[in-house]
């Protein structure tokens, strides 16, 4: 079930600036073409609707589920992270005297090098990157509240 009618090739296309409307409207587009009589003179293949309709929906179910995975994944995946670079940087701190004086050892430790990095870029990439993330939160559920109907 999980990957009937996936595309497993698909490439992500732009959506259009008023997706999270179109659910809504497509829902409203069947209900219409079969309620009303006039409704026919859209001339709207309801059967190829009704089944991208159920496509989306199964795509939004899928996701709902895979969401807390993810969002666990995600946090497994910080705190390794986290704890790899804490452990490259004390090998560095501590064999610094070393690596210093030794070109090949300074050659090889370059990626170790560049976690370091400036750590004034990193807070001010963390800060934009915060704000960016905060914008984003504040905007979809700003628009959400005003405009997307479930």
């Amino acid at each position: 079930m999980l990957q009937k009618d996936i595309n497993k090739e698909a490439v992500r296309v732009a959506l259009p600036f008023n997706s999270p409307l179109v659910r809504a409207g497509g829902y409203a587009m069947l209900r219409g073409s079969v309620a009303v009589k006039e409704g026919g003179a859209m001339k709207v293949n309801r059967e190829h609707l009704g089944v991208k309709l159920a496509y989306l929906e199964r795509i939004r179910q899928l996701k709902a589920e895979w969401k807390p995975v993810m969002e666990i994944l995600d946090a497994n995946e910080t705190i390794v992270l986290s704890d790899i670079a804490a452990i490259v940087d004390d090998g560095l701190t501590v064999g610094w005297s070393t690596i210093q004086h030794n070109g090949a050892l300074l050659r090889i430790l370059e990626p170790a090098l560049a976690i370091r990095g400036n750590p004034s870029d990193q807070s001010v990439q963390s800060l934009h990157a915060r704000v960016a993330a905060i914008n984003s939160e504040q905007c979809r559920a700003l628009f959400c509240r005003r405009f997307w109907r479930t």
